[in-house]
């Protein structure tokens, strides 16, 4: 009995022994399954962690980008890039918080630098070797500043200066003629020698302008001012150039409405032959009739629209309606004035030619007249157009020839048939005998060189008596009915 118990307690024990070693087992198998996907999630945080570390370098990378990329942009949006100074841009926002920070006893002034002639410079010896000269006139012009001013580069060949804590005017004063000296010394470039000058216009806050825009337009009209005087010199804003400014903005109004509703009057001068009292050729003029302000003839109002660049539209506006005219004048030559500009513009050409055979006139028809002044001026380029023409079929004459130049280069070099006098012009500047003489001298001189001279501006008989005694016989003027509508000159020539 004792031994039957003993077997089953063994018994017992060994199933109670292998059942223990199962669940051992079994948690050993578990244990082993636990730590594979504890190792297993470790590295999946390692590689998480590992992707946020990435990328947040990438995001500190892109963020180092973004910066340099900012300032990169704002360096482009500020900073001219030539010269290294502050831009338009810079300047604005600066001269905006000045005068918005402004006390009432304080004052700040603007100097609108702009460079003589530039554009010549700039056509003779390129855009590259002006790019050196600039970039030394920056570096010559801030080392006439202090630390009260701030320069700037507004385009091609303008500066522009903000001075602030003006105690002293005098003060102020000595620092614009000193800077306006400034370039009066030769540039020493790797093209040459070059000397230039440079005009200013000054506006004084808050007197001048308590707001930016209004200070820089003062300035700007202080500056057109210097210009006007004859550059090389600085100018302050006055009363007085407002006044003149706001005439002149009314005076292109004006221009522009009478361009618009083509309210010039087509007038015509004749050109008779003393030989037999014919007429060919009739000389085009424009008159604007202003109402109340009166006639007003080319002289006045052509140098301003030249000034503006409208002159271009009047001319072509008022040649077009000449044109339709001449229609009905088949026998009339039409001599033309034209001014600098005309001469220098692109589509001179291309506008002339769209009329002409718009209007079926021929080529020959048409003499184009270049004052001996404006030729003299820009000798070789006036040759070249003059040139260029003729071989497509014009005619020319030089104008107002002997008053105050009478170049033998332009008789000789120019080729032109026919020069023309300024009979009154002579009168007015010499005693009769004197007159006389100068009138034989200048007659000569054209014959000369193989060209025919034409009388102008001839008011009294006394005046033709000198041309008929110089052998003259081509005249116009206010003795021979000066200007005429087309049915004046339908019916009287």
């Amino acid at each position: 009995m004792d031994n039957f118990i003993f077997g089953i307690v063994v018994t017992v024990f060994i199933v109670i022994v292998i059942v223990l070693l199962l669940i051992i087992q079994k948690t050993d198998k578990k244990r082993i399954e636990y730590d594979k996907k504890l190792a297993d999630m470790q590295a999946d945080l390692d590689n998480v962690y590992s992707e946020v570390n990435n990328t947040q370098e990438e995001l500190n990378a892109k963020y180092r980008q973004i910066k340099d990329n900012e300032d990169r942009i704002r360096k482009l949006a500020y900073e001219d890039q030539l010269t290294g100074l502050p831009n338009k841009s810079a300047f604005d926002e600066l001269l905006g918080h000045v005068l918005d920070t402004l006390r009432k006893e304080e004052s700040c002034a603007v100097m609108y630098v702009d460079l003589d002639n530039f554009k010549s410079l700039d056509d003779i010896w390129g855009h590259n070797n002006c790019d050196e000269l600039i970039l030394d006139i920056s570096h010559r012009l801030r080392q006439n500043l202090d630390e009260n001013d701030y320069i700037a580069r507004m385009n091609g060949d303008e500066f522009i200066i903000l001075s602030q804590n003006i105690t002293d005017q005098a003060e102020y004063d000595n620092k614009v003629k000193r800077l306006e000296k400034a370039l009066r010394f030769p540039f020493i470039t790797s093209f040459g020698q070059v000397i230039i000058t440079m005009s200013i216009g000054v506006a004084i806050a808050p007197k001048d302008g308590k707001k930016a825009d209004a200070l820089l337009r003062n300035a700007g009209y202080a500056l057109v001012e210097a210009k006007l005087i004859g550059k090389d010199t600085y100018c302050y804003f006055s009363e007085d150039i407002a006044k003149k400014e706001l005439a002149d903005m009314q005076m292109k109004s004006e221009l522009t409405k009478a361009i618009k509703d083509e309210s010039f009057l087509i007038r015509y001068e004749p050109v008779f032959d003393l030989r037999d009292k014919s007429c060919s050729a009739i000389r085009f003029k424009i008159v604007w009739d202003r109402g109340e302000k009166g006639i007003w003839h080319a002289v006045r109002f052509a140098p301003f629209a030249e000034k503006t660049g409208q002159i271009m539209n009047v001319g072509e506006s008022a040649f077009r309606r000449s044109c339709k005219e001449l229609v009905e004048m088949p026998n009339k030559k039409l001599i033309v004035p034209l001014t600098k500009k005309l001469i220098m513009s692109i589509d001179f050409e291309s506008r002339i030619n769209e009329i002409l055979a718009t209007e079926g006139i021929d080529r020959q028809r048409i003499q184009f007249e270049i004052s001996e002044k404006v030729i003299a001026s820009d000798f070789e380029d006036c040759l070249f157009f003059i040139q260029s023409f003729t071989d497509k079929g014009f005619t020319f004459r030089i104008g107002d020839f002997g008053n105050g130049l009478m170049s033998m280069k332009i008789l000789r070099d120019v080729p032109v048939n026919e020069v023309a006098i300024s009979v009154t012009g002579i009168y007015a500047e010499h005693d009769p005998e004197e007159a006389g003489e100068f009138l034989k001298l200048l007659s000569d001189d054209v014959r000369k060189f193989g060209k025919t001279p034409v009388y102008i501006d001839i008011s009294d008989s006394i005046e033709e008596d000198q041309v008929i005694k110089n052998g003259g016989y081509l005249v116009e003027g206010e003795l021979y009915g000066g200007l005429m509508a087309k049915k004046d000159i339908l019916e009287v020539v």
